[in-house]
């Protein structure tokens, strides 16, 4: 079987796959499930002809599949023109708040997602440890920040702030490689944010708190 190995032709056709893509009729009858749907297929790389999501997915993938690929885990052309686009699809629009897309989600698909391609049991431990090493420091700063948002979530506003803090002052992008230096703008991007999150929930604590003693 000859699966494509030149980038160039790779992305050509998988913008020939999606950029030319007709909607899909929906096969669900349930209301909820079909806005779900429409919802979906709205944000299907690229029925709306957005060629930037397109090419954010390819630059998410290819490197990566290709590495497994040398490595003897022959992910499908299919998987990569069809499966994971949908996939990705979906997981952009749980995620979004309010029908906006979020950083989150946009960093986090690859993450959360290429482990779906294994078939057996060992192609999943190749396949993590493969992510682990393609990404490298962008593996663990995400680590890091799903960690200190977990965290936050738990109402260890410290314990978030200092493994924040630790990004912020830890990693330097001069020694980030350089096609993945967009990830660690997009992250830092997060991590400003979610500082930003925790100091107006510090504000809000200590006003609640002077409040209460003026009582």
């Amino acid at each position: 079987m000859t699966y494509l190995t030149d980038e160039k032709e790779a992305l050509a056709a998988l913008k020939a796959v999606w950029l030319n893509k007709k909607p899909l009729t929906p096969v669900i009858s349930l209301n909820e499930l079909e806005q779900a749907n429409q919802q979906i297929e709205s944000l299907d790389i690229a029925k709306a002809k957005d060629r930037i999501l397109i090419e954010k997915y390819h630059m998410d993938v290819w490197g990566f599949l290709s590495s497994l690929r040398s490595k003897g885990i022959l992910v499908s052309d299919r998987s990569y023109l069809a499966k994971l686009p949908k996939l990705m699809a979906a997981h952009l629009w749980f995620n979004s708040r309010n029908g906006m897309l979020t950083l989150e989600a946009l960093d986090g698909w690859v993450f959360d997602l290429l482990p779906f391609i294994a078939t057996t049991p060992e192609d999943l431990k190749l396949i993590e440890k493969t992510l682990g090493e393609y990404l490298g420091v962008i593996k663990e700063m995400e680590d890091k920040l799903r960690e200190a948002q977990r965290r936050l979530r738990e109402g260890d506003l410290k314990g978030a702030e200092d493994l924040l803090f630790n990004l912020v002052n830890g990693y330097d992008i001069k020694n980030v490689p350089e096609h993945l230096r967009n990830k660690y703008e997009s992250m830092m991007k997060r991590v400003r944010k979610t500082l930003e999150q925790i100091s107006d929930m510090k504000r809000k604590l200590a006003e609640a708190s002077e409040e209460g003693e003026g009582e």
